[in-house]
């Protein structure tokens, strides 16, 4: 998620990385100000091979890192999740529970 929010922002832009301990969950989000993803392909972004990406923007990867991610998650009881704007940004997070 970290490089994905480096590697999709433009130069200047900002990535911000929060950890929130809950009662009974751990929530990581990580934020960029990148180009944004569309609602479109959000619902498939953590499926083998999925990549979101347009003619505009080329960036190196294979499309299996976010489905990595997302079964590490839930192999540990966790929930993988991405709420984004084109134009403004993507927030990636995971919720793990607390120990």
């Amino acid at each position: 998620m970290l490089s994905n929010a480096i590697k999709f922002s433009n130069e200047g832009g900002r990535v911000t990385v929060r950890v929130v301990h809950g009662d009974d969950r751990i929530v990581t989000e990580v934020e960029d100000t990148g180009r944004g993803i569309s609602q479109v392909v959000l619902p498939t972004l953590f499926q083998r091979y999925a990549r979101a990406l347009d003619s505009a923007h080329k960036v190196a990867g294979t499309g299996l890192g976010l489905m990595i991610v997302r079964e590490i998650v839930e192999a540990h009881g966790g929930q993988v999740s991405v709420r984004s704007k084109p134009g403004e940004g993507s927030t990636f997070s995971f919720q793990l529970p607390a120990a």
